[in-house]
């Protein structure tokens, strides 16, 4: 099997207890994470050297899921997300880490670095719980 950690911070715990919503038929509590819907792995600096980006912190966008959040707002292979909601993606930080600050359902805006320009993308977030 495959483990991982994340830190627990506030804004992550807020988040984790915010997206707990209670069953109406039942007494168990269903945690909703939020879903994007891509593989990716951190922009090394190598690949931004090759692509002539100035800025090395970013998301490379490896694959989008067909009929996820990012495949409906028009996310594509090859792109590069440098901003959620207008905040710079620092260092190796997983993007799961920073989508777990957000509920299912929330709106974000992402930066995306595309064909040697930026443009911004909204995406409403799914649930990993119904993709």
């Amino acid at each position: 099997g495959i483990g991982f950690t994340l830190p627990l911070t506030r804004e992550f715990i807020q988040s984790t207890l915010a997206s707990v919503t209670t069953g109406t038929t039942t007494t168990w509590w269903v945690i909703m994470r939020p879903y994007l819907g891509i593989e990716s792995s951190m922009l090394s600096k190598a690949t931004a050297k090759t692509l002539n980006i100035s800025k090395f912190s970013g998301i490379f966008v490896h694959t989008v899921q067909p009929n996820s959040p990012a495949a409906t707002a028009g996310l594509l292979s090859g792109d590069i997300i440098t901003e959620i909601n207008n905040q710079w993606v620092q260092g190796d930080m997983p993007i799961l880490y920073t989508l777990y600050t957000y509920k299912a359902w929330d709106k974000i805006s992402l930066l995306v670095y595309r064909d040697k320009d930026y443009k911004k993308i909204e995406v409403t977030l799914g649930s990993i719980n119904n993709k």
